[in-house]
């Protein structure tokens, strides 16, 4: 693989953790409501 690629998929798994934690502290905050 190359590092680009490499560098993508990483970047693209961070942005996707950070999509999941959004989710569940609107999930949070909603079940607080």
């Amino acid at each position: 693989m190359k590092r680009g690629e490499s560098g993508m998929l990483q970047h693209l798994n961070e942005d996707a953790v950070v999509v999941e934690h959004v989710l569940v502290e609107q999930e949070l905050l909603f079940l607080a409501s």
